[in-house]
């Protein structure tokens, strides 16, 4: 049973620039939560046949390059990940994936990704459609939460970007609502 929520971020609107690099252009809430729903619209930035693309969201981000990933890609592929620092590199281990046959994937399509993480669990859906429930156990802690794009290194062409809708986060935390930076 989910707790009521509270609205805690947005809906905000915008695009994320492509930037052919080694950074995953992001857009990140200044909301620290664990338990929460997230929910956001992407349109795809161009045809598969032009170039690979892919978004989705980061959550329980601590910093240091350590947090969970989940995004889809123009292979109608999803991919759950979760990332560690080690040293000075970091670690990348897949948790979850696998296909979604009714992924949008022209040009101007869209895709809405809603999330609900709550204790050592995550439900994951795609255009309202229930797709996989994830593990969050090995980091059930407070973080932030951020939208995405280029998750893999190839997915995007400079110049161009991938735009986003409604990009909105409700606390599912009782008592901490963990709004801004300086908590």
């Amino acid at each position: 049973m989910i707790p009521e929520a509270s609205l805690v971020y947005g809906p905000v609107d915008g695009e994320l620039e492509h930037l052919e690099s080694d950074f995953i252009p992001q857009l990140e809430a200044d909301v620290n939560l664990r338990d929460f729903i997230a929910e956001v619209r992407f349109y795809n930035p161009y045809e598969p046949s032009r170039g690979e693309w892919d978004y989705g969201l980061g959550f329980r981000d601590t910093g240091n390059d350590e947090n969970y990933r989940l995004y889809v890609d123009s292979n109608k592929d999803w991919s759950f990940e979760l990332v560690t620092a080690w040293e000075e590199d970091s670690n990348f281990d897949s948790v979850a994936q696998g296909h979604l046959d009714d992924l949008v994937v022209s040009a101007g399509g869209s895709n809405h990704l809603r999330l609900i993480v709550q204790g050592d669990t995550a439900l994951f859906f795609v255009n309202g459609n229930y797709v996989s429930t994830l593990d969050v156990s090995a980091r059930n802690l407070y973080g932030y939460v951020w939208i995405g794009t280029s998750f893999e290194i190839g997915r995007e062409i400079q110049g161009e970007s991938t735009r986003y809708e409604g990009f909105s986060l409700w606390s599912l935390d009782v008592g901490r609502l963990g709004v801004g930076k300086n908590e």
